[in-house]
C-alpha cells in the first residue's frame, strides 16, 4: 500500500476514534447529569416534575449515544420507577411507568448478565410492582450469587427475601441467610431491623455467631 494511502488510513482512524470517543462523553456526561438529579430527591417527598423530565431527557440522549451500556438502562429503570410511585399520577400512568421500568432494568440483565446490581433492580422494581413471583426469586438468587458481598444487594436481598420469606424455596432461604449473615455496618443496622422484626435473629445469628461484626447482637438475644 502507497505511503500517502497508509496515512490517510491513519488519519480516518484516528478521526474515528475521536469521535466514538466525543460520543462516550457525552453520553457520560448525560448519564451523570440524570443522576446527580436522582440522587438529590428524597424518595419521602414529591419528585419535581420538571427535574424528572430533566433527568429523563438525559438519559434518553445518554442511550442515543451509548445503547450498550447496560448502566444507563439501568438508571432510566430506577428513574421511571421513582416517579411510578407518586401519588399524583392516575393508576394507569403509575402502571405504564412500572412496565417501562422493569422492560430497561430487563434490558440492563440482557446487556450485562455477571452485574449484579442489574439483577437487584430488576428483583425490586418487578417485587414492588406486584410482588413475589417466579422472576423476582431468580433475579434475587443471581444478584445474591453474583454480590454476596456488595451491601446494596445485601440490603435489597433482605427487603424482598425477608417480607416473602414463606414463599422461598428452602434454597433461596439458606441463601437469603447466608447473605445476610455477611453484612456489616452501616447496611447490617436496617437488615438488623427486618430480621428483629420478623423475629428472625435466631436464625441468622446461627451462621453468624463466630464473625466479630454480629457478636455482640447474638450474644445479647440470649
Amino acid at each position: 500500500m502507497p505511503k500517502k494511502a497508509i496515512a490517510i488510513s491513519a488519519m480516518l482512524s484516528v478521526s474515528l476514534l475521536m469521535v466514538i470517543s466525543g460520543k462516550w462523553l457525552l453520553a457520560e456526561i448525560y448519564y451523570y447529569q440524570a443522576n446527580a438529579y436522582m440522587d438529590s430527591w428524597d424518595s419521602k417527598r414529591h419528585i419535581p416534575n420538571d427535574e424528572w423530565e430533566i433527568a429523563r431527557k438525559a438519559l434518553v440522549k445518554a442511550l442515543a449515544m451509548g445503547p450498550h451500556q447496560a448502566v444507563y438502562y439501568g438508571s432510566l429503570g430506577e428513574l421511571l420507577f421513582s416517579k411510578s410511585a407518586d401519588g399524583s399520577l392516575n393508576p394507569a400512568m403509575s402502571v405504564d411507568l412500572q412496565t417501562q421500568a422493569l422492560g430497561a432494568s430487563r434490558h440492563a440483565v440482557r446487556l450485562r448478565p455477571s452485574w449484579p446490581y442489574s439483577w437487584a433492580q430488576l428483583a425490586l422494581i418487578k417485587y414492588r410492582s406486584s410482588g413475589m413471583d417466579g422472576e423476582v426469586a431468580q433475579a434475587l438468587d443471581r444478584s445474591m450469587t453474583l454480590g454476596t458481598w456488595e451491601p446494596s444487594v445485601q440490603l435489597i436481598a433482605a427487603e424482598i427475601g425477608l417480607a416473602s420469606w414463606n414463599r422461598l424455596s428452602p434454597e433461596l432461604k439458606a441463601k437469603l441467610i447466608d447473605t445476610m449473615a455477611l453484612t456489616v455496618q452501616p447496611q447490617s443496622g436496617q437488615i438488623l431491623e427486618m430480621i428483629k422484626n420478623l423475629d428472625m435473629l435466631g436464625i441468622v445469628c446461627d451462621r453468624v455467631k463466630l464473625r466479630d461484626k454480629w457478636e455482640k447482637t447474638c450474644l445479647d438475644r440470649k
